[in-house]
């Protein structure tokens, strides 16, 4: 999997111009979006993606009231005018964060970003919007996939700050290879995590992400039980970074 998008020329990233007419975050973000065909486009840069509005939360706080805008969909064929979804197609999500100047005036800040997911051009689900710092919010999602006796899953994390400048993260937290082996005595691994953020403590701005781990991992010969992992938020790279020991590998 592939998991940090670097946007390209179809979206103006710092400073979009501010409308004069009223409108919606939703209708905001959606006038600077190339649109080829039945899509609205942003292309990443792997590959362009025919996308659609999912998601918009509106947070005011002391200092300005923004909106956290989540855009969401699947490869886009621009010779066919149609969407991917070959097992090898990801899908995307991807946020935008707006100031209100006025009643229904809204100005793009900082820098939108994207998460690559899942297979067979599949958009991350079960969408939530969270609290990741005390002035952080953003987006949280999973994504996961199951063949071959094989099954994973995914948690997506988008979040940003006052700034408007996206973060993104993958964090692995189910791996099972239990339904690949027939022998007796199989070498699988199966382990699950929890996953919370820790709103006690501000760590670069963001609350530091535990995660409890059970199950066993019979290649290492290792097991686990309410086992603690701590993730916690690098500002200079804009995500959070896992333990050098967490179990739950990424593919």
């Amino acid at each position: 999997m592939k998991y940090t998008i670097t946007i390209m020329g179809t979206m103006l990233i710092m400073g979009w111009v501010a409308q004069a007419q009223a409108e919606t975050p939703q209708q905001y973000v959606q006038k600077n979006l190339y649109k080829h065909g039945k899509c609205l486009i942003i292309s990443t840069s792997n590959e362009p993606y025919c996308v659609k509005h999912a998601a918009t939360k509106i947070v005011t706080t002391p200092k300005a009231t923004l909106a956290y805008v989540l855009f969401m969909g699947s490869p886009y064929n621009p010779v066919e005018d149609d969407i991917e979804t070959s097992q090898a197609s990801m899908g995307l999500a991807y946020m935008y964060v707006l100031k209100q100047l006025q009643p229904n005036q809204w100005h793009g800040i900082g820098s939108p970003n994207g998460i690559e997911s899942g297979v067979q051009g599949n958009e991350m689900n079960n969408v939530v919007f969270k609290q990741f710092g005390p002035d952080a919010y953003g987006f949280m999602g999973n994504n996961g996939y199951n063949g071959q006796g094989f099954a994973g899953d995914h948690r997506l994390l988008l979040s940003a700050g006052s700034n408007g400048v996206v973060g993104v993260t993958d964090i692995k937290v189910m791996t099972d290879s239990s339904g690949y082996y027939v022998e007796k005595n199989p070498p699988y691994t199966k382990l699950k995590a929890v996953l919370s953020l820790d709103n006690k403590r501000d760590i670069n701005g963001r609350y530091p992400i535990n995660l409890l781990v059970n199950g066993v991992d019979k290649p290492n010969k290792k097991s686990y039980k309410q086992q603690k992992f701590v993730a916690l938020f690098d500002a200079n790279r804009n995500t959070y970074v896992l333990p050098k020991d967490y179990p739950i590998v990424t593919d």
